[in-house]
């Protein structure tokens, strides 16, 4: 698979700022994530969904409830 060098470098960006807000708020909402970083919702999720696999980030409890939490190494 060809990697987009730009989309790489764009993710990782999109990733931090998305750490940072959710170390400010671990209760954020992935609405409130993509009105804060200027993005679609569906980018938000995405993203989310590959940091989650990498294990960067974690959801605790429901999804009406819950929480992120960012795992220590």
């Amino acid at each position: 698979m060809l990697h987009d060098t730009l989309g790489d470098t764009l993710g990782d960006t999109l990733e931090s700022r998305i750490l940072a807000l959710i170390r400010k708020d671990p209760a954020v909402l992935q609405q409130e994530l993509s009105e804060e970083l200027a993005v679609s919702i569906p980018t938000v999720k995405r993203t989310m969904k590959r940091m989650t696999e990498k294990h960067i980030i974690e959801r605790k409890g429901g999804r009406r409830y819950g929480r992120w939490e960012i795992p220590s190494p």
